[in-house]
């Protein structure tokens, strides 16, 4: 008379023959596994350069559903005389009494379907002119492990703009960069291709993952955002006499402090960008820009800069993350010529720590002698970058903000 588990292991190995039922007695080592009742199938039964079977772990032995549970790998060795079996590695380490099913490759190919890869996009949705940014997917297995490298096919990515409604291609199909656990691009937005208020649309086309032997292809993956400046001070001078003088704050002239009423004393400052600006730039020749602010002069003949006074507050943090930074690098810069060029206003503020850290520089002087005739030539920025040496998304990032009380008092004649 047959016993329940006789009955049980006739059932389950009478599936047409696809898939036969084991009960691991051993894990003799990495990778590998042995089922002493599927010794003898025949010497080089499951292996094949181009249909190998594949091993199904049907149920843990602790009765929970954890890995390597519901996974599917291809069978690489079997040794007839043992029934020691040799796959690729699974998401977790297969164990004694652990339930395994030796599939055929017609249904390994149907039970592929169970597990899934998993994927998120990364990147700012807000970006700002002349700024490098990085955009791109993090790929998972079914464990929330990473994808190796040697398991990614990358595929393309294109950049398009859309303006008043109308879509333009900016990039076209450019192969899309690789690391370990990620596909990713890192592109400029620049002045001849982009205004403030355009939309972007990053697609990656083309990606696929392998996983126990499978490929997953992905569907054409999409990352929208927008082209911002934070913020723009306008402010136009006007009249006489020949000598004038002007005042303005970085962030008075910010959408959200316009009609914002005063509420606190001090000890509890405002400041921009909130959230604060995060960069993941190393560059110094294309840091992370902070705050922009203009200053739009309307007159046509040239400003003779004659004395400036600024006091200026900010404070930043690093986020080491990924990379290897040990330090946030900031600074306050002036362009009287419309960006064409910057001019330093202040040093450069080095800080190591992890946590907001304020930094205030005051003084007079007049950094720069003239301004352009034209409007939109004075600029004042805030920038920002990492020592990181890592490149690649996960690197290290810097954060930046600006003080409310930032003032600048400019003494200039008109010609």
């Amino acid at each position: 008379m047959l016993t329940l588990t006789d009955q049980e292991i006739l059932i389950r190995n009478s599936v047409f023959g696809l898939a036969i039922y084991g009960k691991v007695d051993a894990v003799p080592g990495a990778n590998q596994f042995t089922v002493r009742q599927l010794a003898g199938h025949g010497v080089g039964k499951f292996m094949g350069a181009i249909n190998p079977w594949s091993v199904y772990v049907w149920r843990k032995a602790t009765g929970t559903s954890a890995l390597p549970q519901g996974q599917l790998r291809v069978i690489t060795n079997y040794n007839n005389t043992t029934g020691t079996f040799t796959t690729a590695a699974f998401g977790a380490v297969i164990a004694v009494n652990d339930e395994i099913l030796v599939v055929d490759p017609m249904l390994a190919a149907a039970l592929a379907g169970t597990e899934e890869a998993y994927w998120q996009t990364f990147g700012p949705a807000n970006v700002q002119i002349d700024n490098a940014v990085t955009h791109g997917v993090t790929l998972f297995d079914p464990g929330g492990g990473i994808i190796p490298i040697a398991d990614i096919t990358p595929g393309t990515y294109t950049i398009d703009r859309v303006r008043a409604g109308v879509l333009a291609n900016i990039v076209a199909a450019t192969p899309s960069l690789v690391v370990n656990g990620a596909v990713y691009e890192n592109y400029t937005f620049l002045t001849a291709d982009w205004d403030i208020g355009d939309l972007f649309i990053v697609t990656f086309t083309g990606i696929s993952i392998l996983i126990g032997g499978t490929t997953t292809d992905l569907p054409p993956i999409q990352i929208w955002g927008r082209i911002v400046m934070e913020p723009d001070i306008l402010t136009a001078v006007i009249g006489k006499p020949n000598i004038q003088e002007i005042s303005f704050h970085f962030i008075a002239a910010a959408a959200s402090l316009v009609n914002a009423v005063l509420n606190n004393d001090g000890t509890a400052p405002l400041y921009a960008p909130n959230p604060a600006h995060s960069t993941d730039s190393n560059n110094p020749a294309l840091p992370g820009v902070a705050l922009l602010s203009t200053i739009n002069f309307e007159q046509l003949g040239s400003v003779n800069i004659i004395d400036i006074f600024a006091h200026l507050e900010w404070q930043t943090e690093i986020t080491v993350g990924g990379g290897d930074a040990t330090n946030s690098l900031s600074m306050i810069q002036m362009s009287a010529d419309g960006g064409a060029t910057w001019v330093n206003m202040t040093d450069l503020f080095t800080n190591p720590n992890a946590i907001m850290t304020p930094m205030t520089r005051e003084g007079a002087r007049a950094f720069v002698a003239a301004i352009t005739a034209g409007i939109n030539q004075l600029l004042f920025r805030l920038i920002h970058y990492t020592d990181d040496t890592v490149g690649g998304p996960g690197r290290s990032t810097s954060e930046a903000q600006m003080h409310e009380n930032s003032y600048v008092t400019i003494v200039y004649r008109k010609s």
